[in-house]
Formats: structure tokens, sequence, C-alpha cells
């Protein structure tokens, strides 16, 4: 039977469904996606996408808000396809985000639906939502259709992003079908891709740049190919999943890209076609040390989740002399404004706040009225057809040529290693602990990386430690966002008006004691993560119940030495455990547990440091990525 939902194709504002079906007609029986050894026909995906959906409209109304809580596979593609197909718009949950994270999503979208697979029902037996497995979708039925399905019109959600907000939750950002489709038709115009051309998707769903990785290949006749899980763990493996894949598109963060440059390796990645590059600043010597080594386009990509995914791009050229990379030019049907705090234009060359209209436009955050004013405001171009625009709070200035250069922020978010943060968000989880009277959150720099103190005072008679604080903390924030380091203060510094001096808030102590226990009672594993502790932190002794966070680690350095454990002992170690219990003698224990359970022992060996990632220059991204991989066990 032919499940596909037949639209009206000629249709002059089709949404992104419409667009794929057309795609469906033209390469039925061409591959559509892959992950790892699987593979789906484009009308096996349409088949497979179209049933499921089919079967979701007679459980909930066109316009409900539809969970999608997986890991990246097979079903995850017909997942958000199916959702599409209902006529509803989809919310990715990454099973890696934390319990009441994930609890307020779902609330603050009224989620009906849960599509899922059973591995993770205990994990949302206390989500109120109706759970369906995609596990095996020819175990699902042909359902009894008692009403007419209803397709998606043009300004309909297509999905919901959620990012950091300042009142302590995440804001849901809601993307039209239009915003998607418009961001689309003009990648398939500025980039073609021939039918059979692959595109890796890597990024976690939960971030809007994962967007067009998804429907780029799609909407082309192009292969859709999902990352196999792990393959952040190892620059290597990213590489050989290009060279095996034939991969033709990739988006990478400027971090990762210099690593891969320093890879022999990728010199032979020659059918990479177009690389990418968002999150943050591109530097003008990664460029060069690019184009030195890749034949492919390199494309410096801008944009927020309030304007779908990418609202800027610059196509970088070999013998461009400016010494800054610009963020570039609208894409299609966007307009850009550079305005002064009155909201009015500055003149070339100024630098102001960057203002976004146009059809990728979002519409607002879900249930948040006040917010929504505050940043989608009214155009004061009488003469623009687009009559809301987005305040980015980003600083930039437009160059002679119309092209747009990207300074700085200018609001209370900030971007550590490549993700945007917000402070605000941070000092309200960490007030919500019963024995917290006020916290002060800033970013700090130390050897040019960037570091979050929390400062806290506690109520009186109250006692509690940074690592109790951690632990909490770990409920209600992604690890990306969790403070490197906890200064406790009796109070805050005045300025003479009274307010809190941020100022002078001190430093964190650096300085903190290595301990230098006797290692010769050591057990092989101790002695074999303590070298691992000893490198990663360049010192000359640490005790094994030394706390690694009062070391100064933080995340990156976290799972620089989870993957040096792997590579060492092939046993893979949940980031959460080692939150819980940051020492050498905890992660010993650990790793014998999983010891006894197999058979042999790999040899710590200086020869494969050239196959271990520097984690320490990647992005939030991609560091949210391999906690995707390592915060679960396999």
């Amino acid at each position: 039977m032919d499940n596909r939902i037949t639209r009206d194709m000629t249709a002059s504002n089709p949404n992104i469904v419409d667009l794929f079906e057309l795609q469906v007609i033209k390469t039925p029986k061409e591959v559509a996606v892959k992950f790892e050894d699987n593979i789906l026909t484009y009308s096996e995906l349409d088949e497979k996408s179209a049933l499921l959906a089919r079967i979701l409209s007679e459980k909930v109304d066109n316009n409900s808000y539809i969970g999608i809580y997986m890991e990246r596979s097979l079903e995850m593609v017909v997942a958000i396809l199916a959702v599409l197909k209902a006529g509803c718009a989809y919310v990715p949950l990454d099973p890696e985000y934390p319990k009441d994270r994930i609890i307020y999503m779902i609330k603050n979208t009224d989620v009906k639906v849960v599509l899922t697979k059973k591995f993770y029902l205990s994990e949302l037996k206390s989500i109120k939502s109706e759970k369906l497995f995609v596990d095996n979708l020819q175990e699902l039925n042909e359902p009894f259709y008692s009403k007419p399905f209803l397709p998606a019109k043009p300004s309909d959600p297509a999905y919901i992003i959620y990012t950091s907000g300042s009142t302590g939750n995440p804001k849901g950002v809601i993307i039209p079908h239009q915003a998607i489709v418009n961001h689309m038709v003009w990648m398939k115009k500025e980039f073609p891709l021939q039918e059979g051309e692959s595109v890796l998707q890597k990024t976690p769903f939960s971030f809007d740049a994962s967007v067009w990785e998804f429907y780029f290949p799609l909407l082309t006749g192009g292969i859709l190919v999902m990352a196999p899980t792990g393959v952040q763990k190892n620059l290597r493996q990213i590489i050989e999943c290009i060279q095996e894949n034939s991969i033709s598109v990739i988006q990478l963060v400027p971090p990762m890209l210099y690593l891969l440059i320093e890879d022999e390796e990728f010199k032979k990645c020659k059918t990479l076609k177009y690389v990418f590059c968002g999150g943050e600043v591109l530097p003008y010597t990664l460029k060069n040390k690019f184009y030195s080594i890749m034949d492919a386009d390199l494309i410096n990509l801008y944009g927020p989740s309030e304007a779908c995914i990418d609202t800027t791009f610059h196509i970088c050229k070999k013998d461009f002399e400016t010494k800054t990379i610009p963020i570039g030019k609208a894409i299609d049907n966007v307009v850009l404004y550079v305005m002064d705090k009155n909201g009015r234009p500055v003149k070339e060359g100024k630098p102001g706040e960057l203002w976004i209209g146009g059809m990728g436009l979002a519409d607002g955050y879900i249930n948040s009225p006040e917010l929504t004013r505050e940043k989608f405001v009214e155009n004061p171009d009488s003469n623009s057809p687009y009559k809301k625009l987005y305040r980015t709070g980003d600083l930039v200035k437009q160059l002679k040529n119309g092209e747009i250069e990207y300074i700085d922020r200018i609001d209370n978010y900030v971007k550590v290693r490549g993700i945007f943060i917000d402070i605000g968000e941070i000092e309200n989880t960490i007030s919500k602990h019963k024995d917290i009277l006020q916290s002060i959150v800033k970013v700090i720099l130390i050897e040019n990386i960037k570091f979050v103190v929390a400062y806290i005072t506690l109520k009186k008679e109250r006692n509690i430690g940074s690592n109790e604080l951690r632990t909490y903390l770990k409920n209600g924030l992604p690890i990306n966002m969790i403070p490197n380091y906890f200064v406790f203060m009796k109070e805050f510094p005045l300025s003479p008006s009274g307010k809190i001096d941020k100022r002078a808030l001190p430093l964190p102590d650096l300085t903190k004691s290595v301990g230098t226990k006797p290692s010769s009672e050591l057990t092989s594993i101790e002695k074999n993560i303590k070298s691992i502790f000893l490198e990663t932190f360049n010192i000359e002794d640490i005790g094994i119940e030394d706390d690694f966070f009062e070391l100064g680690g933080h995340s990156l350095l976290a799972i620089r030495i989870l993957s040096r454990i792997k590579e060492l002992y092939n046993k893979d170690i949940p980031i959460g455990l080692f939150f819980e219990s940051p020492n050498i003698k905890s992660l010993s224990l650990e790793v014998q547990k999983l010891e006894e359970s197999s058979v042999g022992e790999n040899l710590y060996s200086q020869s494969r440091d050239k196959e271990i990632i520097d984690i320490d220059n990647l992005s939030e991204e991609e560091i949210d990525a391999m906690l995707n991989v390592y915060g679960r066990e396999n």
C-alpha cells in the first residue's frame, strides 16, 4: 500500500514535506539515509514516515507538539519526517539533557506524544505524555482513518529548539515551515548538490545547526549519512567516516577544523565539496591553512536560532586579504539592520547591534509573550515588507562591500568554547538551592581559556561544598553550563553607590596544593590513570583522591581524560559518574569493575597520543556531541 501523503505539489508556498516528496518522486529507489550498515531508500523513508504520520494524526490535532527522545539513528529521521507529515511540530529531547530540563520542555510545549525507543522506557516513566515506540516500524499497524488528514501550512510551526533562558529555564524558539523552506531553497541554489552526494549529520539534533544537515541531502537527491555513535571520540573516526561514505558536505566549528587540518589523513578527503563553519569566529589563519591543503569551498556561516539556522554567509577565498573573516551577506529573503542603542541605523563602518528580519524569522518564544515582545520588535523601516525584527544582541559593523563583520556580544550571553550560555540561567538555577543566599556568575580568562566562575554567599549556619553543589546543578543544567569554579564568600564587595562591584570579585584560588601521597602501592590501573591526570594538568605529582575540579579541571579536560581512558582500556565511563566523584581513585575503581567483566588490559602507550583529540580546542557544540557518547553506558 502506498502510504505517501498526497499534496498539491503545485502550491506556490510549499512546506518542507512538499519539497521532500517532490524528491521522492524523482529518486524513489536511490539511497536516502544511511546509518552504519543500514539504509533506507527515498520511497522506504517516505512510506515509513507516512505510516507513522497516520498513526500520529489519529492521536493528536494539527499543530500539536510531538517530542522526539532518542539517539542518532534511522528511526530519528523517520520520526522527524513523520511529525511534519502529520501536520505537527517536533521538539528535540536529548536523552543526555538533565531530567528536570526534559520535564520542563515537555510541559512548556504541552507535548502529548513522545516518539522514542523501548530502551528509554525507564527514563520516561515520570513523563505523563503518551509514548510511541518506533524501534520496529513493521510492528505498527495501519490505523483506521477516522478524520481527514490536514498538512501543515507554511505559517505553521515545524519545530521548537530550546536555548538558554535568563528566567532560569530554557526558552523554546518556534520555527515555522516557511522559515526552513526559505533556508533550504536558498541553500540548494547557492550550494548545488548532485544526486547521490553525501552530507554528514553529526550535530546533536537539539541544536538548530543540525536542521539543515537533515534536509539538505533529502531535498536534493543526496544521501543523509547519520554519523555513528561515538564518531566524535576521535578525529581519525571522523576522517574515516568522511572517506568511507565519500562525504561531500560537512559542518564543523573552527576548533574542530583546526584539529582535522593537523591530521595528514584529512588531506586525503578529496570528496569534500563544501565545508561549512559556524558557531564562533573563523580565524584568518585557519582559512589559510585550510586552503593550503584542501580544494573544497570553505563557507563561514552566522545565525541565531531565532532566525532559522543561518542568516548570513561568506564564501572564503584563497586570496582574500582582510585579516578578519566577515560573517558575510544575508541569505535570500532576509534583511539586516545595524542599529544603535536607540534603534536607529548607524553609519557604515560604525559598530551597532544586528537586527534581523525576513522569511527566516521565528514566531517568537513559546509561552513567553513578554520575552517575545522584548526581542522581536516592530521594524522602524516602514518601506520594508517585513514588519518584525529580531534583536540579536550581537555587536557588528557593515563593511564597504555591504558584508557584515562580527565584533562581540553586547548582552548577558557569553560564548564559552563555541556555545552561548546565559549567565542569568546559571545564577537562577544556583539560587534555587536551599542553602544559597545569593549567587553571581561571571566568565574569566585564564591562559586564554574561558572559565565560568560562580561566587556564592550562604544562608546563616549553612554549609555546602563545591562537589555537592556541582552534583545539585547537574540535575538542572547541561554539563557545559556548570561552573568550573565555586568561590564561597561571606559577602560580596560593594561599589560606593552600594551596588555589587563585580570587578572586585576575587579570582578563584588557582594555587590549590596538589597531594603527594606515596604511589609505591598503587595498582597498575591507578598508576596509568594517574599518568593521564599528570599529563592532562601538566603537573609533577597528584594524590589519587585529589579533586579534579579543585585542580582547575573543566568539562573539556574531563572529556580528554575519559577519551584517554577509552584509548587505554577500551572502556566507556559515564560523564555523570566522573562528575560525582572526580578523582583517580574513583575512576580506577570504575575501570576495575569494567575490567572484571572482560578479559585483558591494554598498556598505556605514548605512541597513541596522535590519535587522541586535543579536547581543549573543541567548541561546546562538539563537547555536547561527545557528552552524548560518554554520558551513557553502551
